[in-house]
C-alpha cells in the first residue's frame, strides 16, 4: 500500500500551465525510520500525471516503493531539469520531501 498524492509545489517557478505539479508516492509503514527518495527526471512531454496513468512509469513507480523508498517527480513543462527553471523546481521539489516526508 502507498499514500500517492498531487500538489502544486510551493515556490516552484511556472512559466507554462501545470507546471510546479509533484506527484508524490510513500510506501505505508516502516516504523518512523527515515527513508531514501528517488525523484524521476524526465525530458520534455512527460508530466508528473505519468506516474498514475501510463504502464512504464507506472513500473518505474512501484520498483521504487518496493524497496521502500519515497517516489516523487516534478512537471516541468519544457523547463527541463537542465534548464535554470527546471533545475530550481527540482531541487525544490527535493527540499520539500526531506522536510514534509521523513527523507
Amino acid at each position: 500500500m502507498m499514500k500517492e498524492f498531487f500538489i502544486d509545489l510551493p515556490g516552484a517557478k511556472v512559466n507554462y500551465e501545470g507546471q510546479g505539479m509533484a506527484y508524490i508516492a510513500v510506501p505505508e509503514g516502516t516504523g518512523g525510520g527515515k527513508r531514501p527518495a528517488i525523484v524521476a527526471v524526465h525530458g520534455s512531454g512527460r508530466s508528473a500525471a505519468d506516474y498514475i496513468s501510463t504502464p512504464f512509469y507506472i513500473r518505474q513507480r512501484d520498483i521504487v516503493l518496493e524497496q521502500d523508498c519515497i517516489f516523487a517527480a516534478i512537471s516541468n513543462c519544457a523547463d527541463v531539469w537542465g534548464t535554470d527553471d527546471g533545475f530550481y523546481n527540482l531541487c525544490l521539489l527535493m527540499e520539500y520531501i526531506a522536510q514534509n516526508h521523513n527523507a
